[in-house]
């Protein structure tokens, strides 16, 4: 504090009807002492940011510390006539912001007359109101309102275009005209609105551009190139409308090897540079050598679609430098994003797409500070005052503890506190109100109208408030009154608030069958009159070809594709009942599913075997049970675990553990790809019968079960660990499935039904065949009976140094011929001579 006051001997905070309790309090802390000063400026009618922290009661407590106050009560900005329709409208006896702690006070035009908008219209106005007839719903009212507004919006322009219509020298144009709107889909409404009449218009909004469809194309495309090689993102992400294939392209794809290999390797090559050079590197080439800024602008509404694009671009980079996150973690980010439901950052906030002189089309929010030649705000009868469901938690400020803010979340007095809540919801509507008919300059239109809902409406408040004292249930009062007030009386209520505008106010009767509207400009060409009820959408009765994809162990087992990660372990279901607790921490009680795997799995990954650093261990051990969110009280278990799988023996009699092997003799995950031509399920089966793969009568089972659709293309998979002892090579897998809380759960027997009834046994012949081919390319006079090992499948949980070979490891080697005939057909199987 002494710093800041010897630095600072005063301080002035603008706009400060936005500041928050803990802020004011701070400044005042800072700067009011005997020396000190602390100015304020700041208009209470104008505090509508309460989603983002905002506190009006903040304002009102600073306001009360103040030791002077001083009012502006120029208007600088509107003419005279919209000036006196504000003030005649706030100016009530009820209150015309509710709280008796915001008067109104009326503003006077200044004394310098600006431009104004020129028009040869006989009659014309600077305040007009659409009124509504009848008794509408919300639905039938915004069809109205929005039409009428397009077209008048169309006239005006209409007459700029003439010349008929100035706003001092030049004419009026489309970025004079605003139109004010409470959401995005209010304002969506109207754009669709004015596109019907030949107006284009921009956005701008509190809207999220990660709820617009640009992020969900965005995501596609980053999800596709972080995983390169899985078919069905490939398609998704060629199908978004930033890379254009076209449908015909895509299911011609399924036929054609090269035109598939040549999108293949386009995103193989994405994928390395983004892993190289960072997101933002990749992105350009992506954007230059896809040419996608030539064929977003073609599109329709192609500047905002862009402009969203690079928009989330340059949100990416920028997550990208302050997180210094990695692939995986950049697409998680933007994929929470897309389906969160959080209060929006401003740097997410919707760009406009150009300069060019647009109407605008601005959420009331947004508007403040701004100012439009004409403004319409055709929203103005919706209430907006939510709906609170009973015991449901409400935030207020409650009066009897000095507009303290209280959370309640169903107390005795929880009635009370929603009538707080609803409260200051029509007080902020009022101020929303208030903004937004302040924001013309010379022309501004509403629409009014006995509307379901309006009755809870700040045009309610100021024009029809409840007849008797208002009590603390001020809503509840004026929805009671406002259902009792007729349509002649709602006339005859803006008759009288026009009369105050000598002349420059006007009533509008809206006949909703046939609005106000101005058609859009006409197609010159010939257009056929088609017989719409005769047309009719052809019906698919023939089954589409898969055609060339990438598939994987678990696609081929789980009977769909999807594409194989790192085998990270499920929970299988207990063989035998579990006690409800097990308060003891061992390596059976250990947690179970796939984030656990994936823990012991990055263990093993980062684990060298042959250090024998305690302490190495212990900090690899807490850093992963760390990342994975698995409470560290389980480090002395894990720590121990991993000595005791380092020290079990892989073959009974056999010198081999793992705690031998240096990491010159380890390959760690090693990722494999090759073809494979029209596999078919009865067929591979076939092969793996007549070979006899441990041939037991459960695994022959499991193997006639084996289901899948034919596929063609790629066979793609993870190996955790490939090893070379005494000249020859090994390939292993972890599983840290629980199959029971016992050794014997673990046995040979045991193991050997687990691996038929998860299908593994399709899963390490896959992975020899990849070794196989491997070894074959790397080593000269590569033999198989020489330099081919073993498959070994540790079941963690069962391994024990004094059980050795007998508990938790499955070992198998399977016969040459059989690694041949499935290589052989991988190569060979469908083709056609």
């Amino acid at each position: 504090i002494k710093a800041v006051r010897y630095t600072y001997r005063a301080a002035l905070i603008d706009e400060f009807q936005d500041t928050d309790p803990i802020q004011y309090e701070s400044f005042r802390k800072l700067f009011r002492y005997e020396d000190g000063a602390l100015f304020l400026v700041g208009d209470p009618k104008q505090a509508i940011y309460s989603f983002r922290g905002a506190d009006i009661f903040a304002y009102l407590k600073a306001r009360k510390d103040a030791g002077a106050c001083y009012t502006l009560d120029v208007n600088w900005r509107s003419v005279p006539p919209l000036i006196q329709a504000v003030n005649t409208l706030f100016e009530q006896p009820q209150g015309g912001f509710l709280f008796p702690q915001i008067p109104f006070q009326p503003s006077s035009p200044a004394d310098k007359a600006g431009a104004r908008l020129e028009t040869d219209e006989a009659k014309s106005a600077a305040f007009t109101v659409g009124f509504i007839p009848g008794n509408p719903n919300k639905e039938q009212a915004t069809t109205i309102a929005v039409d009428w507004t397009a077209g008048e919006i169309a006239r005006l322009l209409q007459q700029g275009r003439e010349g008929r219509a100035r706003v001092g020298d030049r004419p009026l144009a489309g970025g004079d005209i605003a139109v004010l709107v409470r959401s995005h889909r209010q304002g969506e409404a109207v754009r669709q609105a004015l596109l019907q009449q030949g107006v284009y218009s921009v956005q701008r909004s509190q809207q999220d551009v990660f709820k617009s469809d640009e992020a969900v194309e965005f995501e596609r495309l980053l999800l596709a190139i972080q995983n390169p090689q899985h078919e069905g993102l490939l398609r998704a992400a060629l199908a978004t409308r930033l890379l254009g294939v076209s449908g015909d392209t895509l299911a011609r794809l399924a036929d054609d090897e090269r035109a598939f290999s040549h999108y293949l390797e386009l995103f193989l090559t994405l994928h390395q540079l983004w892993l190289q050079d960072g997101f933002i590197r990749m992105f350009r080439s992506l954007l230059h050598e896809q040419r996608i800024v030539e064929r977003v602008l073609g599109l329709p509404e192609g500047e905002r679609r862009l402009t969203n694009i690079l928009h989330l671009a340059e949100l990416v980079h920028q997550q990208e430098r302050e997180s210094d996150a990695g692939m995986e973690a950049l697409s998680s980010w933007l994929s929470q994003l897309l389906t969160s439901e959080w209060i929006e950052d401003e740097r997410g906030q919707l760009r406009l797409e150009s300069d060019d002189n647009l109407v605008q089309i601005v959420t009331i929010h947004k508007s403040k500070g701004l100012q439009y030649s004409v403004v319409f705000a055709p929203f103005v009868w919706d209430g907006g005052v939510r709906k609170i469901t009973d015991g449901e938690p409400c935030a207020f400020h409650d009066p009897d503890q000095d507009y303290r803010a209280v959370l309640d979340l169903g107390s005795p007095a929880w009635s009370e506190a929603m009538e707080g809540v609803r409260n200051e919801a029509l007080a902020e509507g009022l101020r929303l109100l208030y903004v937004a008919l302040t924001r013309a300059q010379h022309r501004c239109y509403i629409t009014w109208g006995l509307i379901n809902g309006a009755g809870e409406s700040s045009m309610a408040w100021l024009l029809h408030p409840p007849v008797e004292a208002v009590s603390e249930n001020p809503i509840k009062q004026l929805a009671a009154h406002f259902k009792n007030v007729s349509e002649s009386e709602l006339l005859s209520r803006l008759s009288q608030w026009m009369d105050e505008l000598a002349g420059e106010g006007r009533v509008l009767t809206l006949n909703g069958d046939e609005p106000t509207i101005h058609s859009a400009p006409q197609h010159t060409q010939h257009q056929q009159t088609l017989d719409f009820e005769s047309l009719q959408a052809r019906s698919l009765d023939r089954r589409l070809s898969r055609g060339h994809s990438v598939t994987s162990f678990s696609a081929l087992t789980a009977g769909h594709e999807h594409f194989e990660r790192p085998d990270y372990d499920a929970v299988l279901e207990p063989l035998v009942d579990q006690p409800e607790t097990q308060p003891a921490q061992n390596r059976f009680t250990f947690p179970r599913g796939a984030n656990p795997g994936s823990c012991l799995h990055a263990i093993f990954e980062n684990l060298d075997f042959s250090c024998h650093s305690e302490a190495a261990l212990q900090q690899l051990v807490e850093q992963q049970l760390t990342g994975y969110g698995i409470d560290t009280c389980w480090q002395t278990v894990v720590c121990q675990w991993m000595h005791d799988v380092l020290d079990t023996e892989l073959e009974t009699g056999s010198e081999l553990r793992l705690k031998q092997l240096e990491r010159a003799q380890c390959l760690v995950e090693l990722e494999f790809n090759y073809p494979i031509h029209h596999l078919k399920a009865n067929e591979l089966s076939a092969i793996l019968l007549e070979h006899g793969v441990n041939s037991t009568e459960e695994m022959e089972q499991a193997i006639k079960r084996l289901s899948f659709r034919e596929c063609r293309g790629y066979l793609k998979g993870f190996i955790d660990l490939i090893f070379e002892f005494e000249g020859r090579y090994y390939l292993l897998d972890y599983k840290s499935n629980w199959l029971g809380d016992r050794l014997t759960d673990y046995d040979h027997a045991s193991l050997q039904s687990a691996i038929a009834r998860e299908g593994y046994f399709l899963q390490y012949l896959l992975y020899c065949v990849a070794l196989h081919r491997y070894l074959t390319q790397r080593i000269s006079g590569y033999n198989y009976e020489i330099h081919f090992g073993a498959v070994y499948y540790l079941y963690l949980r069962g391994m024990s140094p004094a059980e050795g070979a007998g508990y938790g490891v499955f070992r198998d080697r399977p016969p040459v011929q059989l690694i041949q005939a499935l290589d052989d057909y991988f190569m060979s199987a469908g083709v056609v001579e």
